[in-house]
């Protein structure tokens, strides 16, 4: 945006760094300074009661009623679901961190690309899908919770319920994979079997994505803060400058 004098109009060149006008002599920065300051306040909080709404309705998506706290809370429940026995190895139980660990043994060892090369092709497809199923779910909480500041507006519940059908279709893939591995392996190996943990998952998904349609029925009251522009209510405002527009 090129910069203007404020009384003649002229645009203002590079090399203009007197604080003169070079067409009419004013004082550049002196020049109806009150009057401009006024409206400089004027536009940033007529730009604040703009914005307001937005962040009511994100705080009510919160915590906006007991049933929205509860389902801010709730978005932990699919993180836990990850330290319960996602599979059984020889009987010995394996969550999230028992995994990851043992990955780590093995490949601190070198013992993990002679692992991968052992593997059947399908027994190493299943288990990359089922570790990137996974860290999937993990970040898709965090995406979750993330839209659901959105969830008290149309738009954003369809937004919401998007997420949430996406999260399902992962944690399904991934309880897919989970099982796929444990049938793909060979006799010789070591035997593994899912556990309670991916299908704790998946029933955590469908939880959430439940509640937020039954929310989205339901309703969260949404408290609107009221704004003032110049010690004028926004809205009053609003429509004032909105009729002399027209005018």
């Amino acid at each position: 945006m090129k910069a203007t004098c404020p009384k003649c109009g002229r645009v203002l060149r590079i090399w203009d760094w007197k604080q003169e006008c070079p067409q009419c002599g004013v004082n550049l920065i002196g020049y109806d300074l009150q009057n401009r300051l006024l409206r400089d306040a004027d536009q940033a909080e007529t730009e604040f009661a703009l914005v307001q709404p937005y962040i009511d309705r994100a705080k009510a998506s919160y915590v906006g009623s007991k049933a929205a706290i509860v389902r801010t809370v709730c978005h932990l429940l699919p993180l836990g679901t990850l330290f319960l026995p996602l599979c059984k190895a020889d009987g010995k139980a394996m969550h999230i961190v028992s995994v990851v660990k043992k990955l780590i043994a093995l490949f601190e060892d070198e013992r993990l690309p002679e692992l991968v090369q052992s593997l059947p092709r399908a027994a190493l497809v299943s288990l990359i899908g089922a570790l990137a199923g996974a860290v999937l779910c993990v970040l898709f909480v965090l995406v979750h919770l993330g839209f659901l500041a959105g969830s008290c507006s149309h738009k954003g519940r369809q937004r919401l319920f998007k997420v949430d059908a996406l999260m399902l279709l992962i944690a399904a893939a991934s309880v897919g994979c989970l099982f796929a591995l444990c049938a793909s392996l060979p006799v010789s190996a070591a035997a593994l079997s899912p556990g309670i943990g991916g299908f704790a998952l998946f029933a955590s998904f469908a939880g959430l994505t439940v509640y937020d349609a039954a929310l989205a029925r339901i309703g969260i009251p949404v408290t609107y803060k009221q704004c003032y522009i110049a010690g004028i209510p926004a809205e009053e405002y609003l429509q004032r400058q909105a009729s002399a527009t027209l005018s």
